[in-house]
């Protein structure tokens, strides 16, 4: 996979005030920024820089600061011999497959360094968030990380914001610098590298957690003869977003069809009241935006599922009812000829997504569910056969079963295309530059952009044709101070990088960004209410019009 962002070192030695200046940015990579050295030490020889991200062995030389079995007193103070380097990817030059959140300074000095002592007098003005400092040995040059001191360098890790001078300084070991961030624009993110037309499914944003809960959720409000105050700013702010979408360009929103929200909870099956969706996809429809129902395992009627702990999120128990709840769902669709997916599950991978209560289908790995979505699939194309229908929306990332593992497992349970899905849906979230990592890397991780070739290449192995898939939610945070959090702009530049990868691979049938508008929880921190293209105010972040740029035209 190509490189949409170049990892660029520059290498500064100490002679009286010298700086590194950059050349224009290319569209889609991000500014190299400049150093300015205020302090004014004796010139050293400087090592050799490391040149991109690409995991390189050790060198057999011996390291100019090794390890003994009585090693000298740590440094608490100390003049650097030189600044050589600085990073403009999120991935460790010297582990790809270690994520950094940041801009890295790497400072080199002739003696071990008290790791205590320096972080204590380190500072940063305008205050910016210092992920990590770390000791590293310097070995002929390369810049290899050791997990223990004595060091002969440190790494300082910042957040890279656009546009910022920042005044790094730590008297005690020498650094006095300026560390200036080239102003990202949004003429500098990148266009599509190709135009999809006719698809209303390749754009969308996903509205979560559930019908009445999500951004749009207000319309279910919008008939009431009386509102409440809250109830009405709710409903005002489903106006908003819908408009906002339709100006978007997104031709579709995912969204949890949920039992316990048209069925109720107690036995025995009743007709849906589909009152609740009428009102969301009454206002979709029209404004020509369509949706991916998600037929969702969890939140079924009390009488599906198993619920020993009263939480009233398990997964329904057995595939039968499962498929009893696809039906209603197809059923219902029929009215509303625009929608012409839907999806099985969310997460059933995911560290609590997968609990029914009949034991036969309690395992995680996928062969548990596997007999749903045999269940589901046909009761689907028996109810609604122009219905494609998108499974897995497996999970990348956390506390999970990995996507190989599960996939090999469904098909261990008797699913392929054409018996469980027709297309696969995966959840690609990469919390660093989208193709900073890739299967090149790290074949184990699947943290990874590129997470859903592992599903295509196990469906592959057991003798289906390579499936399309979805990238059914992606996205980044613009949250302050956490290390899955990007500023803004940057924010903008990664998803476009996202994007583009998808567009070039041309088994990606749609991409889902994760939120529009969500003013849930709304801290500086709180991760998930800042993957919104939106403010709370309504104003648009830069990824907004990023998002309009892919999107519009593309149905």
């Amino acid at each position: 996979m190509p490189k949409m962002l170049l990892v660029c070192l520059v290498t500064i030695v100490f002679m009286g005030c010298a700086s590194a200046k950059s050349s224009p940015p290319q569209p889609g990579s991000k500014p190299t920024p400049r150093i300015t050295i205020l302090a004014t030490v004796a010139p050293a020889p400087v090592p050799s820089p490391v040149a991109s991200a690409v995991a390189s062995p050790v060198p057999s030389v011996a390291p100019s600061v090794a390890p003994t079995a009585t090693p000298s007193p740590l440094a608490t103070s100390g003049a650097p011999v030189a600044f050589y380097g600085l990073q403009t990817n999120r991935t460790h030059a010297f582990n790809p497959t270690a994520m950094e959140y940041s801009e890295q300074v790497f400072t080199y000095y002739k003696v071990g360094i008290d790791m205590t002592a320096f972080r204590a007098g380190l500072a940063v003005s305008p205050a910016t968030p210092i992920y990590a400092t770390y000791p590293f040995v310097n070995q002929g040059g390369l810049a290899v990380r050791l997990p223990i001191p004595p060091s002969g360098g440190v790494s300082i890790s910042l957040r890279y914001v656009p546009g910022v001078t920042y005044h790094v300084t730590q008297p005690a070991f020498g650094i006095d610098l300026m560390l200036t961030t080239p102003a990202l624009t949004q003429s500098q993110l990148p266009a599509p590298v190709r135009a999809v037309a006719a698809s209303p499914y390749y754009y969308g944003f996903l509205n979560h957690p559930f019908a009445g809960d999500g951004f749009l959720g207000g319309f279910v409000y919008d008939s009431f003869p009386v509102k409440t105050a809250v109830e009405q700013a709710e409903v005002d702010q489903a106006y908003k977003t819908l408009d906002e979408i339709k100006q978007s360009g997104a031709g579709y929103v995912r969204m949890d069809f949920c039992a316990d929200q048209t069925i109720g909870h107690l036995a025995p099956y009743t007709t849906p009241n589909w009152k609740n969706y009428d009102a969301i996809l009454g206002k979709l429809i029209p404004a020509g935006i369509t949706v991916l129902p998600i037929v969702q395992q969890h939140c079924g009627p009390s009488y599906m599922h198993y619920d020993p702990a009263g939480g009233g999120n398990q997964t329904i128990d057995n595939p039968t009812d499962y498929a009893t709840w696809a039906t209603a769902v197809s059923q219902y669709l029929v009215k509303w000829p625009t929608v012409t997916r839907v999806e099985f599950f969310n997460e059933p991978n995911l560290h609590g997504g997968w609990y029914p209560g009949t034991p036969a289908y309690v395992a995680t790995d996928g062969t548990g569910a596997a007999p749903f979505m045999q269940a589901g699939y046909s009761a689907v194309k028996a109810a609604n056969p122009n219905l494609m229908v998108v499974a897995g929306a497996l999970a990348a990332g956390g506390a999970h079963v990995i996507v190989k593992t599960w996939m090999n497992g469904a098909y261990v349970g008797g699913c392929k295309v054409g018996v469980c899905w027709d297309e696969l849906s995966i959840h690609n979230y990469r919390w660093a530059e989208p193709s900073s990592a890739t299967i090149a890397n790290d074949p184990s991780e699947d943290n990874r952009f590129d997470v859903y070739k592992d599903a295509q290449n196990v469906a592959v192995a057991h003798g289906d044709p390579k499936p399309k898939v979805m990238l059914t939610e992606f996205g980044f945070s613009s949250c302050d101070s956490l290390t899955v959090c990007f500023d803004p702009m940057v924010q903008a530049l990664y998803t476009a990088n996202g994007f583009n990868l998808a567009l070039a691979d041309p088994t990606v049938d749609g991409v889902t960004y994760v939120n529009i508008y969500n003013s849930s929880a709304d801290g500086p921190d709180y991760f998930w209410s800042h993957t919104a293209l939106m403010n709370n105010d309504n104003t648009p972040k830069p990824g907004y019009a990023m998002f309009q740029q892919f999107a519009i035209g593309s149905h």
